[in-house]
């Protein structure tokens, strides 16, 4: 499921669509996949050092922690 939501960003479909459609965390669905800004250190390390590596308007590959799968984009 994972890949295959990446693979629909790749292609331009809306962040918002999918993540809707794809997240299961209760606090991701509510906010359309949006996360706070958060402090460092409060993303699992996984998500996080992805996260600060990459450029401005960047997309990630998705990541795997405890929590589920994760990509920014």
């Amino acid at each position: 499921m994972a890949q295959n939501a990446y693979e629909r960003l790749r292609r331009g479909e809306s962040f918002e669509r999918v993540a809707k459609e794809v997240s299961q965390g209760t606090g991701s669905v509510a906010n359309m996949g949006l996360i706070k800004l958060l402090r460092g250190g409060a993303l699992v390390p996984e998500f996080g050092n992805m996260v600060v590596s990459l450029k401005d308007n960047e997309m990630s590959s998705v990541v795997e922690s405890p929590y589920g799968y994760h990509s920014n984009a």
